[in-house]
C-alpha cells in the first residue's frame, strides 16, 4: 500500500506515487499530453503497437503515465484487432497495483459520434470500475460544447459517465506547471471519493497475460514451421532459375487493398485507386519476370454469399479466365488494421469456394497495412487474432506475406513475394490454376443468355417510355400551374417510400428532396417531409422497412404502419406514387419476392400499377447495366420489376449525381402518374379494418400487461403510449381517424417484434384479404396457446422456412 503525504489544510491527502493511464482517438494527442504532465519530451511521435510506461518526478510525487496504442479511432471494438484490445486490457498492469486515474484525452481531431462511441467503448475495456476513475482531458483549451455540438447526446452520456469531471491542459502551453499541478489535485480529489482506493485490476486481465505468453510460444513455432516449408519447397526449385511469367489474381472484400498492391508490385500507377465494379487487367515486367495481374471487384467482408447478387458470384469465377490459360497464384487480400472475425471467414469462404474445391492449392494470404503491425511480428498477430484467421491461413496452406504499400520504394518486400509464388507454383508441380470446366461453362451459358435478355427488356423500357411521353414541364401553361400551387403549398404529389429495413428508403428521400430533412436512423414509423422538387410540390413519406428474408414473422404493428402511411400523411387530393426500394448490391432471391408481396398485399391489388422500383446502392453499378443485373439475379428479382409494369430506376445513395438521377427519376414518375390519371390509387377499406382490428387487439393486450406489471413491480417497465386527443382511453387512434378530414396520428414507441406475438390471439401467417379475418374463438378452437401446439407451429415454420431458401 503506498504511503500519504498529509496536505494543507482542507485540502485531501495526497498519495505519495500518482499512476495514470491515458486512452484516446489520437496517439499523438496523448503523447503531447504525456510530455505536458512529465514537463519534457519523454513521448515520441511514432506510432507503436504497444503501451509506452514513463516515469517522471512532480512536486515530490513519483508519476507513473502508461500511453496506451490507438489505432482505432472510430472503430467499435467489434472490428479492432484483438491484439490491440489486449493491449489496452494490460496498460493496467503497468500501472499495478491499478491505476488512479484513466485520463480519456480529447485533442484537436473533431469528436463525432461514431468516435465518441468508440472511446466509451475501448475504455471499457480496463473494466468495470473504470468509469469512477476516469477524467475527461481536453489537450488543446475547453472543447467541451464544441463536443457536445459535433457528438450530440453520446457526448453527454460519456461525459455523464465519468462523472462530469473534466480538465482543461493546453499542450501548445507545456510549460504551464500551474495546469498539471491543478490536474493532479482533481485526481485527489477523484481518489477521496473512492475513499482512497485506486481502480482494481480485474482478474481476467490477470489471466489475459498468462493467456498472450501461450500466443507468443505457438507464434514461435508457427514462424518455425513455415520456415522449414519454405526450405523444403526451395530444395524443390533447387538452383532451377526462377519462372519467367507470373500470373497473379487478386481477390478479396471492398477496401482491403488490392488496386494499391497491384501498383505496389508493378512500380506504376496501373490500377485506378477506386472501387471497381469488373476486373481490371495490367502487365509488366518485375525483376526479370513478366506479370499479368487482374484487379477483382470486392464487396463481401461480412456479406455472406447467399447475399452477393448473381451477376457478381459470375464475375468472380470469370475473372480467372482474364489471365489465360489461368493463375499460378490467388492471393486474398486481408487487412491487419482491422479485425478478422467468424463472418469475415465465412464470407471469404464462401466466395473463394465459387471458383470449385480445388482452388485452395493455389491461394496464399497477403497481409496488407503493413505498417500497422509495429513491434509485433506477423505470427504473433495470427495467433492473437482467433481461430478464424489461423482458419484462413491453415486453409491457404500456411502461405502468408505481409506488405506495406505506404512503402512502394521497398521493392524487397515484392522480391520475397515472388519468392513465395515460385514456391507455390513448384507444389504444384508447375501449373496454374483452372476453373472446373462445367462450373465455367454453365457460368458462360447463363451469362449469355442474360446479356441477350437484358437487351430485349432494355429496348422494352425505352419503347414504353417514348409511347407515354408526357408534355415536358417547361412547356409553359403547365409550368405556370405548377408554379401557382407550389406557391400555394398545395401538394402535387405524394411519394411514398417501402421496402426492406436498411435498404435506403431515408438516404432517397433526403436525395429527392434535396436536403438531410429525414433523420439517419432506423425508422420505426411513418415520417413526413414536403419540399419543391422539379416544379412540384412533393409529399415524401418515409416508412418503416420490413425484414429481409422472414416472410413468415407476425407484424401487426408494422401492417398497420405501411396502411396508414398512406391514409394519414397523403395529401388526398394529389396522386400517389409508391418507390420500392431495393439495394441493387444484394441478391433478390424467392423469399424476398414473397417478403415483398406480403407486404404489399396490404395496400390492395393496385398497389403494382403506382410502384416503381428503385435500386439503391446504385454506386456499385456504375459499369454495369441494370437490366443485365435484373436478367441474372433471376426469376424473383425478374418477376417484380415485371409485376411493377417494367418501370425501374436506378440511384446513387451516395448523392453524387443526384443533379442527373433525380430529374429523371421524377420525368418517370410523371409518366407513371399521367397513366394513372384515370385510376388513382385508393385503399382497400375492408383491408384497413382487418389490419387496425389485428393491430388494436395487440396494442391493448400489450398496455393490458403493461399495466399489470405496473402494479406488480411498481412502475412501468416500458414508456408509456402517448395519448392521442381523440381516443384517450386506450392511446391509438381508430381507422375513422385516419380518413380524410382527420389528422390524428399515433406515435408508437413499442417493439414491434414485443407487439407482434399478442398471447392468446390467432393470426393467420397470409395477408391476402381471403385469410386476413380474425377468427372468433369458440371452444372447439384449437388451443394454438399449448406447447404442443407451439411446437408444432415452430416445427411447420422451420420447414416452410427452409423450403422457401
Amino acid at each position: 500500500m503506498t504511503t500519504q503525504k498529509m496536505a494543507s489544510t482542507g485540502d485531501p491527502p495526497q498519495e505519495s506515487e500518482c499512476r495514470i493511464i491515458l486512452i484516446g482517438p489520437s496517439e499523438a494527442d496523448m503523447a503531447s499530453t504525456g510530455n505536458t504532465i512529465l514537463g519534457r519530451d519523454m513521448f515520441g511521435s511514432r506510432k507503436s503497437s504497444k503501451c509506452i510506461k514513463r516515469d517522471g518526478e512532480i512536486a515530490g510525487r513519483k508519476i507513473t503515465l502508461v500511453v496506451t496504442p490507438n489505432r482505432w479511432s472510430s472503430l467499435p471494438p467489434i472490428d479492432t484487432t484483438e491484439r490491440d484490445k489486449q493491449e489496452i486490457m494490460l496498460s493496467m498492469l503497468l500501472c499495478d497495483p491499478g491505476p488512479h486515474a484513466i485520463l480519456l484525452v480529447i485533442g484537436e481531431e473533431k469528436i463525432t459520434k461514431d468516435i465518441t462511441q468508440s472511446m466509451e467503448e475501448h475504455t471499457e475495456l480496463l473494466g468495470h470500475e473504470v468509469w469512477d476513475h476516469t477524467i475527461l482531458l481536453y489537450s488543446y483549451g475547453n472543447q467541451h460544447e464544441e463536443c457536445v455540438r459535433s457528438a450530440g447526446e453520446a457526448f453527454e452520456q460519456l461525459a455523464h459517465k465519468c462523472g462530469n469531471r473534466y480538465h482543461v491542459l493546453n499542450n501548445r502551453n507545456s510549460g504551464d506547471s500551474i495546469q498539471v499541478i491543478e490536474l493532479l489535485k482533481k485526481i485527489d480529489d477523484m481518489l477521496q471519493e473512492n475513499k482512497g482506493n485506486h481502480c482494481e485490476i480485474d482478474r481476467k486481465i490477470y489471466l489475459l497475460q498468462k493467456w498472450r505468453e501461450e500466443e507468443d510460444k505457438r507464434a514461435e513455432q508457427r514462424l518455425l514451421t513455415t520456415q522449414n516449408q519454405r526450405k523444403m519447397l526451395r530444395s524443390k526449385i533447387g538452383s532451377t532459375s526462377h519462372i519467367s511469367e507470373i500470373r497473379i489474381l487478386l481477390t478479396g472484400y471492398q477496401y482491403s487493398g488490392k488496386s494499391s498492391t497491384g501498383n505496389t508490385i508493378l512500380a506504376e500507377k496501373a490500377f485506378p485507386l477506386k472501387r471497381i465494379t469488373k476486373c481490371v487487367k495490367s502487365q509488366g515486367d518485375v525483376q526479370g519476370r513478366h506479370l499479368t495481374i487482374v484487379d477483382t471487384p470486392g464487396r463481401w467482408r461480412i456479406h455472406q454469399v447467399k447475399f452477393t447478387s448473381e451477376f457478381f458470384k459470375q464475375d468472380i469465377v470469370l475473372s480467372a479466365t482474364q489471365c489465360p490459360p489461368g493463375p499460378h497464384i490467388l492471393l486474398v487480400l486481408v487487412r491487419l488494421d482491422t479485425s478478422f472475425t467468424e463472418n469475415n471467414r465465412r464470407a471469404m469462404e464462401g466466395h473463394l469456394q465459387l471458383f470449385g474445391d480445388n482452388v485452395w492449392r493455389y491461394t496464399m494470404v497477403l497481409f496488407t497495412c503493413g505498417d500497422f503491425l509495429g513491434e509485433t511480428t506477423i505470427e504473433q498477430f495470427i495467433e492473437s487474432e482467433g481461430e478464424a484467421l489461423q482458419w484462413l491461413v491453415q486453409k491457404c496452406n500456411n502461405r502468408y506475406h505481409v506488405f506495406n504499400n505506404k512503402r512502394e520504394d521497398d521493392r524487397f518486400q515484392v522480391s520475397e513475394l515472388l519468392e513465395k509464388i515460385d514456391e507455390v507454383v513448384a507444389s504444384n508441380g508447375g501449373g496454374h490454376f483452372e476453373v472446373d470446366q462445367m462450373i465455367l461453362q454453365e457460368v458462360q451459358k447463363k451469362r449469355k443468355v442474360a446479356e441477350e435478355q437484358a437487351r430485349k427488356r432494355r429496348l422494352k423500357a425505352q419503347e414504353e417510355q417514348k409511347g407515354g411521353k408526357i408534355a415536358s414541364c417547361s412547356d409553359s401553361k403547365k409550368s405556370d400551374k405548377l408554379l401557382m400551387r407550389a406557391s400555394l403549398s398545395v401538394p402535387d404529389l405524394n411519394i411514398v417510400l417501402i421496402g426492406f429495413e436498411r435498404a435506403g428508403k431515408t438516404t432517397v428521400g433526403n436525395i429527392i428532396l434535396g436536403k438531410n430533412i429525414f433523420p439517419k436512423r432506423k425508422t420505426l414509423q411513418s415520417v413526413q417531409q414536403h419540399g419543391l422538387v422539379a416544379g412540384r410540390q412533393v409529399v415524401v413519406v418515409d416508412t418503416p422497412g420490413w425484414d429481409w428474408e422472414n416472410v413468415l414473422k407476425i407484424t401487426p404493428v408494422l401492417d398497420w404502419q405501411i396502411v396508414q402511411s398512406v391514409q394519414t400523411p397523403c395529401s388526398k387530393v394529389a396522386p400517389v406514387v409508391f418507390l420500392l426500394a431495393v439495394r441493387a448490391a444484394l441478391s433478390f432471391k424467392e423469399v424476398n419476392k414473397r417478403t415483398t408481396e406480403e407486404y404489399l398485399q396490404l395496400l390492395g391489388d393496385c398497389v403494382w400499377s403506382h410502384t416503381i422500383v428503385l435500386f439503391t446502392t446504385g454506386g456499385w453499378m456504375e459499369d454495369i447495366d441494370i437490366e443485365q443485373h435484373i436478367e441474372s439475379e433471376g426469376d424473383a428479382l425478374q418477376w417484380l420489376v415485371e409485376k411493377c409494369g417494367n418501370r425501374y430506376h436506378v440511384l446513387d445513395t451516395t448523392g453524387k449525381k443526384e443533379d442527373v438521377q433525380v430529374p429523371e427519376l421524377m420525368r418517370k414518375i410523371e409518366q407513371l402518374v399521367a397513366n394513372n390519371k384515370d385510376c388513382p390509387f385508393q385503399l382497400d377499406k375492408k383491408i384497413c379494418e382487418t389490419v387496425e382490428r389485428k393491430y388494436s387487439i395487440v396494442s391493448n393486450q400489450t398496455s393490458q400487461r403493461m399495466l399489470k406489471d405496473s402494479k406488480k413491480y411498481g412502475s412501468m417497465i416500458w414508456p408509456p403510449p402517448n395519448m392521442c386527443d381523440d381516443d384517450q382511453s386506450s392511446g391509438y387512434s381508430s381507422f375513422q381517424s385516419l380518413l380524410p378530414g382527420t389528422s390524428s396520428t399515433p406515435s408508437l414507441r413499442y417493439n414491434p417484434t414485443e407487439m407482434g406475438q399478442a398471447q392468446g390471439i390467432h393470426f393467420s401467417k397470409s395477408r391476402t384479404l381471403g385469410d386476413l379475418c380474425i377468427p372468433a374463438r369458440s371452444k372447439a378452437d384449437p388451443d394454438t396457446t399449448s406447447l404442443k401446439s407451439i411446437r408444432e407451429r415452430a416445427e411447420e415454420k422451420r420447414l416452410k422456412t427452409e423450403s422457401l431458401k
